[in-house]
């Protein structure tokens, strides 16, 4: 109950996710869950082959690391603040578990960048500048998300690096310009499943009802309004698209 962001163990059998301001393991089948670290809001985790959880406690932090069997939480990251960085966020353990990519995610979301850590040395390096949610997929490319844009571009996993340039994949993907976040994942054949953002976020009116229900348009333009808050003498209203 109460439990998201849920990230299998390599092997399949054990099961992390955050619920009530922890990160916790629980066995895939059933059971008791185990808290492992504190973690106060979205951040997402990734689960190394050594048994280790790369996560981000909090939004305005780096990435951390824990034993997934419980103990003290390591640093492997720290925000570039003079770069901007308000956080780092959505880890992705690489195959071979040497290194992680991440979101250095910043202030709008189109200025986010997507890096890689070595989970060895803890060095750090920027491989997209204007994207975020980076993904290692199985055909042998980094995705990453630019506005509603799905991009994939060749990577090498042994150099951490990518090797030629991107393509569009996706036009209409949802995307959270406030969390650097997207929904979708790809399997193993290389099939993707996603949310398309005309379904999870449609374009708006922005109307005002009146005490008799009478219904008036506000603004001219339908957008991906979000949000409405009204100034307290009633003559300004702000709105996030």
């Amino acid at each position: 109950a109460g439990g998201r962001e849920p990230l299998f163990s390599p092997d399949g059998r054990g099961l992390g996710f955050l619920a009530t301001g922890k990160l916790m393991k629980v066995p895939a089948e059933g059971g008791s869950p185990f808290a492992l670290a504190e973690q106060q809001g979205a951040g997402g985790g990734s689960w190394a082959p050594d048994g280790r959880i790369v996560f981000a406690p909090i939004y305005s932090d780096g990435l951390f690391r824990v034993s997934s069997e419980g103990g003290d939480s390591e640093q492997l990251t720290k925000p570039n603040r003079e770069r901007g960085e308000l956080g780092h966020w959505w880890p992705q353990v690489l195959p071979g578990g040497r290194a992680a990519l991440f979101t250095a995610f910043c202030s709008p979301v189109d200025q986010s960048r997507v890096g890689i850590v070595s989970l060895e040395t803890g060095e750090t390096r920027e491989l997209v500048d204007g994207a975020y949610f980076g993904r290692y997929v199985p055909s042998g490319h980094l995705i990453y998300v630019k506005g509603n844009r799905l991009l994939a571009a060749p990577f090498d996993v042994s150099r951490g690096a990518l090797t030629g340039p991107a393509k569009s994949v996706l036009d209409d993907l949802y995307a959270s310009p406030t969390e650097a976040l997207t929904i979708l994942d790809v399997s193993r054949d290389g099939t993707l499943a996603w949310i398309p953002g005309s379904v999870a976020d449609p374009p708006r009116e922005v109307v005002s009802v009146d005490r008799d229900g009478r219904v008036r348009p506000v603004l001219a333009e339908t957008r991906r309004y979000r949000g409405i808050s009204v100034s307290a003498d009633g003559r300004f209203l702000a709105t996030a698209v």
